[in-house]
């Protein structure tokens, strides 16, 4: 099977809230969404992580802008969600996923409305994440984050 071939989604998943409710990918996710967004009990950390922790080597690329030997992962942990959200690589985001669950990624980017990521970075993260479609899709026409979005575009 290819890797962007569509495949059953194990739905329906649990949104944000309790309600249960139909998977947003309509009963379908690319083979590589699925095992990216399946993780195994034993792969998931139990909290968030609130050590005062360094952030490995390999993930300097993504912090170019920043004293990276001074960044720690309890005191920037805005910086850090969102530049490996919106930039990492699969490795990073991995990384990032062992550290905080999928529930504090999915809180953080609903208390943000989606702020810094990119418009495309966020619809992954809608299907990786669950996020209910009609939200983004309002955090995506807010006027300010349009004109925000829209800078480069001429």
């Amino acid at each position: 099977m290819r890797n962007d071939q569509a495949i059953p989604c194990p739905g329906p998943h649990i949104l944000l809230g309790s309600s249960r409710r139909q998977c947003p990918c309509d009963g379908a996710l690319p083979a590589r969404l699925r095992l990216f967004r399946n993780r195994t009990e034993t792969e998931m950390p139990a909290k968030a992580s609130t050590r005062n922790e360094s952030i490995p080597a390999r993930l300097r690329p993504f912090f170019w802008d920043v004293p990276f030997r001074r960044l720690r992962l309890d005191r920037d942990r805005d910086l850090i969600i969102r530049r490996l959200l919106d930039r990492g690589d699969w490795e990073a985001v991995q990384w990032l996923r062992t550290r905080f669950p999928d529930r504090d990624l999915e809180n953080w980017l609903v208390d943000r409305r989606g702020a810094g990521l990119s418009p495309q970075k966020l619809r992954f993260w809608e299907l990786v994440l669950g996020l209910p479609r009609r939200d983004v899709n309002d955090w995506l026409q807010d006027e300010n984050r349009r004109i925000w979005d829209q800078r480069f575009v001429r």
